[in-house]
């Protein structure tokens, strides 16, 4: 499987440039991304923005912490502005994020459980939308590693899954780096959602500009020698007398 990777991003911009490289498979958003990237424009609207110009993609959406009335509620209403709507519910105590993925879950609403920290908490959630568990379980990578290796944490949920055929894919979050998102993937990550400074981090190097550049320059002074030479010549192909 071609492992795939999402734009931890809203903005729109960006978005279209990484999509036009070939570089997104998904995209995932939460209220603080929606913020700095929609202004003073309604987040509905911004949202409806968004899913209209990458119908293709998966849409993450979060939900605010609320009632589990409230965020059942906020979930239709986020899943019924379009078909390639996931609705992700971050991962909150006292089973409230479960209770709200079931019955997302039994509307046939595809559920992006987040901000987990550890296996139990994925397992939990798998078991929990059993028989195929949620479309996503989102593992926080950076923030895992403050107590514990995500490495393990990543690699036990996939063995969780591949050994008992859940239909769900693990999405690393929380990625500073291109080396994460290699330890991520190669960890058993089926996706990582990664920041465009991330994934432009990933792109740039001082040495290779620094080579396409050398070989501008050096193009160039060919180019310009070849025109010297051309000017020498008489129509015969003889050298002209210089005086």
């Amino acid at each position: 499987m071609t492992p795939k990777l999402f734009a931890d991003t809203s903005d729109l911009g960006e978005i279209k440039k990484l999509n036009a490289a070939g570089l997104v498979d998904g995209i995932t958003t939460n209220p603080v991304i929606i913020a700095q990237n929609a202004g003073n424009e309604d987040p509905v609207k911004y949202y409806q923005k968004l899913i209209a110009e990458f119908p293709e993609k998966a849409i993450s959406i979060q939900l605010l912490d609320d009632t589990v009335d409230n965020m059942f509620e906020q979930g239709i209403m986020f899943s019924e502005l379009g078909p390639n709507v996931v609705v992700k519910v971050p991962f909150l105590p006292n089973l409230v994020a479960l209770e709200v993925a079931r019955r997302l879950h039994a509307k046939k609403i595809k559920t992006n459980i987040t901000a987990l920290m550890k296996f139990d908490q994925a397992i939990l959630s798998m078991k929990a939308l059993a028989p195929n568990g949620p479309a996503y379980v989102s593992l926080f990578f950076n923030r895992i590693r403050r107590t514990s290796d995500p490495k393990i944490e990543i690699a036990k949920t996939r063995e969780f899954i591949d050994q008992f055929s859940f239909q769900t894919e693990i999405i690393s979050g929380s990625i500073h780096s291109g080396q994460d998102v290699l330890d991520a993937w190669i960890s058993g990550s089926h996706i990582v959602t990664a920041t465009p400074k991330v994934i432009h981090s990933m792109e740039n190097d001082t040495r290779t500009v620094e080579f396409i550049n050398q070989s501008r320059e050096a193009w160039d002074d060919y180019i310009f020698k070849s025109k010297v030479r051309k000017s020498t010549l008489s129509p015969n192909g003889k050298h002209t007398a210089r005086t």
